[in-house]
């Protein structure tokens, strides 16, 4: 006797793939508006990074199931390569990220230091 359907833990995970999109757009809309008050590079750095990250999050939640529901994809060649490209399109994003946070508590602490 089967307790849980595979459809249902199928429908789980992808449910749980999309739910991991959720973060990635706040996070995005978070630095947008800030990078919309502040010129700074602080905030460029932060919106790119958040923009990278939300990209690969798309790349895995969505696209690649898609590729491999249509058979666009296969195990081999094709998937190491799009997780190598994909995987340093992150990087790249989550240290723009870094840096961008870095830099705007630099920013914070040296304003707060100053107006004591």
């Amino acid at each position: 006797m089967e307790i849980v359907s595979n459809s249902f833990i199928q429908f789980l995970g992808n449910l749980l793939s999309y739910a991991y999109i959720i973060p990635n757009i706040i996070i995005m809309v978070a630095a947008g508006m800030l990078f919309s008050k502040t010129k700074e590079t602080y905030s460029a750095l932060l919106l790119i990074g958040a923009i990278l990250s939300f990209i690969t999050s798309l790349f895995y939640a969505i696209i690649i199931p898609i590729l491999f529901k249509f058979n666009l994809l296969s195990y081999d060649y094709h998937i190491t390569s799009a997780y190598t490209v994909f995987n340093l399109i992150g990087l790249l994003g989550h240290l723009c990220f870094a840096i961008g946070l870095l830099l705007l508590v630099m920013s914070f602490v040296n304003n707060t230091l100053k107006n004591r």
